[in-house]
């Protein structure tokens, strides 16, 4: 929408005149249909980029989990093996104070003993870290409490690998999100090729 005012000096000469104009710029016939594709497939596009790093984020958890599982199990059956070398080691210092075993057997159950209770304190840092983990990506303070499950049931597959590959690559995000960039291009190269056409403005 347009106006222009012209005011002349001599009014017997020149009168006031205002100029009122309205136009309208319209796209040449396939224009805005190809930008409305490549609008769409943009989006889909983003939905795939998200659906990949929500699958991502899933996986790095399940990861995490798994590690923290792995650690807690861990620490679990070294504590036990850390209760009976006590119980070795001061077996064996009786023995030895009675002149019932040699000295040799002392030393290699307080050497063991020693082993694992510098392996309690690496366990404990793995938990610790893969407690931490799960909690930044659950976006979690990183000292929240997390509770342990006794057993993780092992997954049933009752597919092939082979088709197990063949649904993955199907159903991969980030393979879907290049195939819509593909098909994006094309609609970029298509609306290209229009822009040598003249769009219209009519104007009243």
């Amino acid at each position: 929408v347009m106006w222009e005012g012209v005011t002349g000096q001599n009014q017997s000469l020149q009168p006031n005149e205002n100029t009122f104009r309205l136009s309208q710029m319209i796209p040449f016939p396939g224009k805005r249909d190809l930008k409305g594709k490549i609008a769409q497939t943009e989006a889909d596009i983003a939905k795939s980029q998200y659906v990949a790093k929500e699958r991502e984020l899933i996986s790095e958890v399940k990861r995490a989990y798994y590690a923290l599982f792995f650690a807690d199990k861990s620490i679990e059956i070294n504590q036990t093996h850390i209760r009976h070398l006590r119980q070795l080691e001061e077996v064996a210092r009786t023995r030895f104070a009675v002149g019932a075993t040699p000295l040799l057997d002392v030393l290699s159950a307080q050497m063991e003993l020693a082993r694992r209770l510098n392996n309690d304190l690496t366990l404990q840092q793995e938990k610790k870290l893969a407690e931490a983990k799960i909690n930044v990506l659950l976006n979690r303070p990183p000292n929240s409490p997390l509770k342990v499950a006794e057993e993780i049931p092992a997954p049933q597959f009752n597919d092939s690998l082979e088709t197990l590959q063949d649904l993955a690559l199907q159903n991969r995000p980030e393979l879907q999100a290049a195939q819509l960039g593909l098909k994006r291009g094309k609609f970029a190269y298509d609306l290209a090729k229009k822009q040598y056409y003249p769009d219209f403005m009519p104007m009243i």
